[in-house]
C-alpha cells in the first residue's frame, strides 16, 4: 500500500511542477492525474503497450498527394479553442486507437460544415468492423466504451 501511495505521490508531484511551469508560459499544456496514477512506468507500458503487429502484408491502398495549392498556413493551430476537438476519450486495451484517430477526424471535419461539434461512437466501428471480417482477431478484448 505505501509502495502504490509513494509512486501517486511521486506523479502527483510531478504534475505540480510541471503545471507550475506551465502557469508560467514554460509548457503549452497542463497535465492532470488519472487512474494511472498509482502505476510505475515500466507497469503501464505492460498494461497499455500491448499491440501485437500481425504478421502479413497488405497489397492494395492507395498513395495520399497533397494538395499543390495550400496557400500560406500558420505556424500552429489549436483545434481545442477554435471548437473541433470533443473530451478525452480512453480507448483502454483493446487495441482501437484506428477508431478513435477516424471518429475524431469526421468529428472536426462535421463541426467545420455544420459548426455542431457531436462525438461519434468509436465502439460502433469496432463493432461494424468485426462483423464485416476486417478487425478478424479472436483474442480481442470485447471492451465498451461509455459515451
Amino acid at each position: 500500500m505505501n509502495f502504490r501511495r509513494g509512486i501517486w505521490e511521486y506523479h502527483l508531484g510531478y504534475i505540480q511542477k510541471h503545471n507550475l511551469e506551465a502557469d508560467r508560459g514554460v509548457h503549452t499544456f497542463w497535465l492532470g492525474m488519472n487512474e494511472y496514477g498509482d502505476m510505475s512506468n515500466d507497469e503501464f507500458v505492460k498494461v497499455m503497450n500491448g499491440y501485437r503487429m500481425r504478421n502479413t502484408t497488405q497489397r492494395f491502398g492507395s498513395t495520399y498527394l497533397p494538395p499543390s495549392h495550400v496557400g500560406d498556413l500558420p505556424d500552429t493551430v489549436d483545434w481545442r479553442k477554435e471548437g473541433y476537438v470533443t473530451e478525452v476519450k480512453n480507448q483502454g486495451q483493446c487495441g482501437s486507437c484506428w477508431s478513435f484517430s477516424a471518429t475524431g477526424s469526421l468529428e472536426g471535419q462535421h463541426f467545420k460544415k455544420n459548426k455542431t461539434l457531436t462525438s461519434l461512437s468509436e465502439q460502433n466501428l469496432v463493432d461494424c468492423s468485426k462483423k464485416q471480417g476486417m478487425f478478424n482477431n479472436p483474442t480481442a478484448p470485447k471492451t465498451r466504451y461509455a459515451q
